[in-house]
């Protein structure tokens, strides 16, 4: 069993250049600042209330209670999709405001990462973008 929560936007998570580090090719690393929001801690205590009433229920033998956070399963965000350059990085078509030729086709544009896969957004996504594109070849 696996329990699931939303995290919510927050203009402090950010990607940025670290100049401190290179890679091999000599390109400069990123540094991550991201901190897990209140709202997302405040669902802990009813996860974990919800983990035992269901662990009694099915006669079940919890082998650890739930309690670490982790977020690897759906990268999303630091490219985000918006009508306003100031707050976003691509326009609804994907296509970046700075480069009226460049599209991220990518679930990187979307704003927070919802509990489950975003697969089939992502490809509604590139379908939207191809079209745009495919207009303007």
């Amino acid at each position: 069993m696996q329990m699931l929560s939303e995290d919510l936007p927050d203009p402090a998570n950010t990607i940025s250049i670290n100049s401190a580090y290179k890679d091999s090719l000599g390109l400069p690393g990123i540094k991550m600042h991201y901190r897990l929001s209140d709202y997302s801690r405040a669902v802990l205590p009813q996860m974990m209330e919800d983990y035992v009433n269901w662990v009694q229920v099915t006669n079940g033998k919890p082998r650890t209670l739930p309690g670490a956070w982790s977020s690897e399963h759906h990268l999303m965000g630091t490219t985000i999709m918006g009508t306003d350059p100031k707050d976003s990085v691509v326009d609804p078509d994907l296509r970046c405001h700075d480069h009226g030729n460049m599209f991220l086709v990518t679930t990187g544009v979307m704003p927070t990462s919802s509990c489950v896969n975003p697969t089939l957004t992502g490809m509604a996504l590139a379908i939207r973008a191809g079209r745009t594109i495919a207009a303007e070849v």
